[in-house]
């Protein structure tokens, strides 16, 4: 990610243009057996890919705990990021609720 939001900022300064606006996001299971309920919605959103790619997005897809989604945010703030969106893996709304006690 901070290479990425490099290359944007120096694109941007390059053409003269003031400081871009840097989002990120990633998907995220909380609760129990989070690691399969994160994995079984890559399979459905990815399904498109071959399985050699799909399996290799999972494996940098790890915010399957309470401190992994802390350290994802936290990394995404100190790469410079304006924005992060969260993806929930689930539509229990008990996760938007677990999201707002682990980030306060």
């Amino acid at each position: 990610m901070d290479l990425q939001f490099e290359a944007a900022r120096r694109a941007w300064q390059e053409r003269g243009r003031p400081k871009p606006w840097l989002g990120t996001g990633f998907w995220y299971a909380l609760g129990p057996n989070a690691r399969e309920q994160l994995d079984a919605y890559l399979d459905r959103y990815l399904n498109f890919m071959v399985p050699v790619a799909r399996e290799s997005v999972k494996q940098i897809c790890i915010a399957t705990t309470p401190q992994a989604l802390k350290d994802a945010v936290q990394q995404a703030k100190d790469a410079g990021a304006d924005d992060v969106l969260l993806v929930p893996t689930t539509s229990d709304p008990d996760d938007v609720h677990r999201v707002t006690d682990i980030l306060g």
